[in-house]
Parts: structure tokens; C-alpha cells; sequence
């Protein structure tokens, strides 16, 4: 068969219009981004999509019962942070939540804490959570040997005693899953039985002496700053009173009105004895007079 330019031009405009169409498919077909990573934690960036408010709203809830009286548990035996108890009844003083990305991994972290700005308080946080796998996770929390504060550069300070040698401890640490270390100094004749003083210098603990560890401990208690724009959890019924174990019991009722007098008990009459009879008194014997001598006759 003979072909003539008609045909030839028509079998050409037929090929390109095939090229053409597969060149559109490929293009229709978009890459899959590479997933980022958090800054200084190396791990993929968690889904945008995650709601903060609706992961963390049991715990918020469950701090709101037991401060306002709508739960018959204790906050021990409801697994909350029994050292809210420092702070409770201090003045001008806001015990709540508050919500901030810590680590830039696009999640924010739950900070429960106080906005205080006495000195002994100030940035104090009690718990920190993050969302791990779409449910709250426990970053830190305060207790009896270990205080932790909020600090510039979204860090966290870890203020403590060791729990086997009672011996201080100051940790600058990211807010991550491992508190990773930025900054410290300590005291432990356990894990350093050579020479107790280390300080965190160069990447790691280098050994130092008690002026420089102290001397660290007072600079890095510097870099705490105040919570702000905490919303708490309920108003502190009893900012300067001390009457505030009453929440030891999961309930604290504000109290304003003054109370009504209760009338005293009327007092029962008690039986009056009788009077003892009186005796009379024995009459005092009278001496017989003297008998008188008749006169002499006159003669």
C-alpha cells in the first residue's frame, strides 16, 4: 500500500496526540513530600490535623472537678499532681493550663502550671504533656525531689535533690520526649565518687568544684520567666487564707455570706438543795438570886 502525505500527516498528529496523552497521566501523579523532621528531636513532624483542645480535655476536665467541688475524690486518688497544694491560697496568684508548641514539632504541649510571680513559684510547672499516637503523654512532673520551671527559649529547668545522696541538682533541658540536656550542673558523690561537682560544659559532664556548681545552679535559676496567659482551672476561692487543705478532700466551697449565728441552748435549772433547819439556841441559865436577909428588928 502506498501511503501519500495525507496519510502520512495524519498517522504523525495520531502519534504525537499518544505522547501527549501519556505525558499528562505522569504529570497528573504528584510526589510524595519527604517527611520533616522537629527541630532537635529527629523524629517525623506529627499530623497537622491533631486537635490539642479535644486530647488534653480530660485531664483540664478532671483538674476543674476537683478544685470546684464536683467530684467526691481526692486530686491524690484522681492521679493528678498533688503539689498544687504549695500554691493553692497564695494571692494574686492563677493555678491553670495553658497551651504552647515547646519543641516545634507543630503540637502543643499542655503546661499546667501557676502564674505567680512570687519568687518560690514563679514559672512553676506541675505536669507537662505532649500528644504521642493521639493521646496525652506525660512529659514532666513536679514532686517531692524535683521542681520544674518554665524558662526563655521555650527550655525547662529541672531543680532538684538525687533521691539517694539528697544532693543538688540544676538541668536545662529541651522540652522534648528525652528532656535532653542544654545546660547543668549537680552534685553527686554516687555516680562521681572521685569528685562530686560536675557541670554539663562542651556536650557533656566535666568534673568542677562546689563555688562553680553553686555559681551555675544561681545562673541558670535566672533564666526562669512567668507563665503567661494561664486560664485557670477554677478561681482560687482562698487566696490568703490557709484553710485551703479542705481541697485535700476534692471539694472546696467558696463561702461568702456571713453565717448565721446558732442560738445557745437554753440551760436546764438545776435543783436548789433545801436550807438545813437551823437549830435553836440553848437558853443560857439564869443564876438563882441571892437570897436577902431579913432586917433586924428595931428595939
Amino acid at each position: 500500500m502506498r501511503l501519500d502525505k495525507k496519510h502520512i500527516a495524519f498517522f504523525m498528529a495520531l502519534c504525537l496526540a499518544a505522547m501527549l496523552m501519556i505525558a499528562l497521566s505522569g504529570c497528573g501523579k504528584k510526589a510524595e513530600p519527604s517527611p520533616s523532621t522537629s527541630a532537635g528531636m529527629g523524629v517525623s513532624s506529627p499530623s497537622s490535623n491533631v486537635d490539642e483542645n479535644k486530647v488534653y480535655a480530660k485531664i483540664i476536665d478532671r483538674y476543674k472537678k476537683a478544685l470546684s467541688g464536683d467530684s467526691n475524690e481526692s486530686i491524690s486518688s484522681m492521679g493528678l499532681n498533688s503539689s498544687i497544694y504549695d500554691v493553692l491560697g497564695l494571692d494574686n496568684s492563677k493555678f491553670g493550663y495553658k497551651l504552647a508548641d515547646l519543641n516545634d514539632d507543630g503540637v502543643k504541649e499542655l503546661i499546667i502550671g501557676t502564674d505567680t510571680k512570687a519568687s518560690s513559684y514563679k514559672g512553676m510547672i506541675f505536669d507537662l504533656y505532649t500528644v504521642r499516637n493521639g493521646f496525652p503523654a506525660r512529659l514532666v512532673s513536679a514532686g517531692t525531689n524535683v521542681k520544674w520551671y518554665m524558662c526563655s527559649d521555650n527550655q525547662i529547668l529541672g531543680v532538684g535533690t538525687d533521691e539517694t545522696t539528697s544532693e543538688p541538682y540544676w538541668h536545662l533541658c529541651k522540652a522534648d520526649e528525652k528532656q535532653s540536656i542544654v545546660d547543668g550542673a549537680e552534685q553527686n558523690s554516687t555516680k562521681y565518687p572521685n569528685n562530686p561537682y560536675v557541670i554539663y560544659s562542651k556536650n557533656k559532664w566535666t568534673p568542677s568544684d562546689a563555688a562553680t556548681v553553686n555559681a551555675k545552679g544561681n545562673e541558670l535559676m535566672k533564666k526562669v520567666i512567668a507563665i503567661d496567659g494561664i486560664t485557670e482551672f477554677v478561681k482560687n476561692p482562698v487566696a490568703g487564707d490557709s484553710g485551703y487543705s479542705d481541697y485535700d478532700y476534692g471539694y472546696y466551697t467558696e463561702n461568702t455570706a456571713t453565717p448565721t449565728p446558732t442560738p445557745a441552748a437554753a440551760q436546764t435549772p438545776q435543783p436548789t438543795a433545801a436550807p438545813a433547819p437551823t437549830t435553836a439556841p440553848e437558853p443560857t441559865p439564869t443564876a438563882a438570886p441571892e437570897p436577902t436577909a431579913a432586917p433586924q428588928p428595931t428595939t
